[in-house]
């Protein structure tokens, strides 16, 4: 313990404040009461100095100096948080919220991923751009007062498919196929089929019955 006590040197630091005259790369260089100092950014000083703000400098006497503080800010209206490396937040107890007036982005190169045990999202307005997205999912429900769909192509395949509308509209330009090993159509009052030409083909057994039966 008494050789570690010896080999350990402590360096006294002066701290002052100062005023950024410039930037190099990761550096500052401060003018203070004391002269011009060139220091690196403290690990704990978070918000990243620009032009123009007056900072709190610690200097040891082996030239050493950092900036441990941004007390004021100068011209600079962003103001950025400079992490490097990983960076995780943590909390223990609580709830983390975010907050900002005009917005929130967020930018990345790479992925976005999120967990939770529940996922809500409101909005006035909301717009979704993907190249291409895949859903997978046990059951989904949407509620909507109206919907538009434009695509080029939709294939979907479903073990079973059931809708319940009050009024169905639905316009084909060119070509309608129905391919079915069954097709029971059924109408409470009427049914009608329209067109230049109809064709009824059976193979084994055509069938009308009816109470009064008109051809012509």
């Amino acid at each position: 313990m008494d050789n570690l006590a010896r080999t350990h040197t402590e360096v006294a630091a002066v701290a002052e404040s100062g005023q950024v005259v410039m930037l190099e790369g990761p550096r500052a260089v401060v003018r203070t009461k004391s002269g011009t100092t060139t220091v690196r950014r403290a690990a704990s000083c978070l918000l990243a100095p620009e032009v123009g703000d007056h900072v709190l400098v610690a200097t040891t006497e082996d030239g050493q100096g950092w900036v441990l503080a941004v007390l004021e800010r100068g011209g600079a209206r962003e103001a950025t948080i400079d992490l490097q490396g990983d960076v995780a937040v943590r909390v223990a107890e609580g709830k983390l919220r975010l907050v900002a007036q005009e917005g929130i982005e967020l930018l990345t190169g790479k992925d976005v991923s999120v967990t939770a045990g529940a996922f809500r999202l409101t909005a006035a307005a909301g717009a979704v751009v993907v190249d291409q997205l895949a859903y997978l999912g046990r059951a989904a429900t949407a509620e909507v007062a109206k919907l538009k769909l434009w695509a080029t192509s939709f294939d979907s395949v479903v073990e079973r498919l059931s809708s319940k509308v009050k009024r169905s509209y639905r316009m084909v330009e060119e070509l309608e196929q129905l391919r079915a090993e069954r097709v029971d159509w059924a109408a409470r009052k009427n049914l009608s089929l329209r067109g230049e030409n109809t064709l009824l083909t059976a193979k084994s057994l055509a069938k009308m019955d009816a109470e009064q039966i008109h051809i012509g």
